[in-house]
């Protein structure tokens, strides 16, 4: 038996939303002196295979016989890497690496396995909390369905605004949900199985850029696009999760509910009763499906009721305590080339998605190309007729390269053919 060994408590996955939600990754670390003399000079270093994370160092000092030391969260920090997070895009299998020395000598070395996920893969199996992280309302990707859902808004006679709970009526807040419902049930998205996590934690999630894009989408993807929509227009969504299924509810009243994770199904059940939740069964909105609302609806409501009577419910987390509380953010954005033009059908632009340096070290093309500038990553080139449709973001700039590879941005346009404001680069 080593003179020195530690014990590790930690969780066995990481993953991008951890590193952005400054989740500690690790909890504790126990050194304990197996021996009957002290022992001096003692370091402890920590390590990441592959460099997933900071190497640390630690001071332990003197550790008597039979003593055991807790380092805790208030003794280290690990910094997981953001470059390596968020550019993985498989799985691998990774390992903290832990070296206890006495002056210059190793006393101890021990490897623990740990599955260092993709930026796409949640661990809610163990971390439902991070479901949230998923759930992306500010994607500009998004924008189109709201405005579709103002517009059936519109178009059966109601109040187009999406204003959330403004109004403090529950009938307008099941009518913007049901909004929602019918514009995303145009996007005849088509169910398909979960995508492959090679480790047991969680599920690979399709974020809502990929889901509107590629008109994919499981039970969990669909909830985590509904629970989006839901929060770009300040209502409060909430993932009910079972062993089996997933799908989305929605409070009807604002702050009814301070838990952020649900765990007592007859909770939940009593808030429905009162008539505080309603639940969607988001698979409905799928191709083949021609599913009313109302139907939706009442398939969740056996959904609870099921899960109720078999002892399959898991969880629900509400969205908008995991942001309050444990203050839980969507992970960074990603943009996509696909935007609702101005008759509400989707439109796509070809697209050359490459993250640029700098405007600078561009090569020089011609008067006539131009680039979408959106989020620090540029799009194009694109020909003007090519844009005259395509609705601006507050945040978007249009940049051409002229003048010797001088670039200029315009800004603040509704429609820009020909209307460029020029200013210098």
């Amino acid at each position: 038996m080593p003179a020195l060994k530690a014990n590790l408590i930690y969780f066995s996955v990481v993953n991008f939303a951890m590193q952005q939600n400054k989740y500690r990754y690790i909890q504790k670390i126990a050194i304990t002196n197996t021996t009957d003399y002290r022992i001096d000079n003692v370091w402890l270093t920590l390590s990441f295979e592959p460099q997933f994370a900071e190497n640390i160092s630690i001071r332990v000092g003197t550790v008597m016989p039979g003593q055991i030391i807790e380092l805790g969260q208030d003794h280290f920090d690990i910094n997981l890497s953001f470059d390596f997070l968020v550019g993985l895009t498989e799985s691998v299998k990774g390992y903290n690496v832990i070296d206890l020395y006495s002056g210059e000598t190793l006393v101890y070395h021990e490897k623990y396995d740990v599955n260092v996920l993709t930026l796409e893969e949640c661990p809610w199996c163990m971390l439902p909390e991070l479901i949230a992280a998923f759930v992306m309302p500010n994607h500009p990707v998004l924008s189109g369905v709201l405005r579709r859902a103002s517009e059936i808004l519109d178009n059966s006679d109601e109040d187009s605004s999406l204003s959330g709970y403004q109004k403090h009526e529950k009938e307008f807040v099941i009518c913007q949900i049901m909004a929602v419902y019918l514009a995303l049930q145009e996007l005849e998205i088509t169910y398909i199985s979960a995508p492959p996590s090679f480790f047991c934690t969680g599920q690979r999630v399709r974020l809502v850029d990929d889901i509107i894009t590629n008109r994919l989408g499981t039970c969990f993807d669909t909830a985590i696009l509904f629970a989006s929509c839901f929060e770009a227009i300040d209502l409060d969504p909430l993932i009910i999760c079972t062993t089996e299924h997933a799908f989305v509810g929605c409070f009807l009243e604002e702050d009814v509910c301070h838990e952020s994770i649900i765990n007592d199904i007859d909770y939940l059940v009593e808030m429905f009763a009162r008539a505080q939740i309603i639940a969607v069964e988001t698979t409905a909105i799928t191709k083949g499906k021609d599913c009313e609302f109302e139907d939706a609806v009442e398939i969740a409501k056996g959904k609870v009721r099921k899960a109720l009577s078999e002892g399959s419910f898991e969880f629900a987390v509400n969205i908008k305590q995991l942001r309050n509380k444990q203050k839980v953010l969507p992970i960074p954005l990603r943009i996509v080339q696909k935007y609702w033009n101005n008759s509400n059908l989707l439109t796509t632009l070809p697209t050359h998605p490459a993250a640029l340096p700098g405007n600078r070290e561009l090569t020089i093309y011609n008067d006539d190309l131009y680039y979408i500038y959106l989020n620090n990553i540029i799009y194009g080139p694109y020909l003007l007729d090519q844009m005259q449709d395509l609705p601006l973001l507050p945040d978007t700039l249009i940049t051409t390269n002229r003048l010797n590879g001088e670039w200029y941005e315009a800004k603040d346009f509704a429609c820009f053919a020909n209307k460029f404001r020029m200013i210098g680069g």
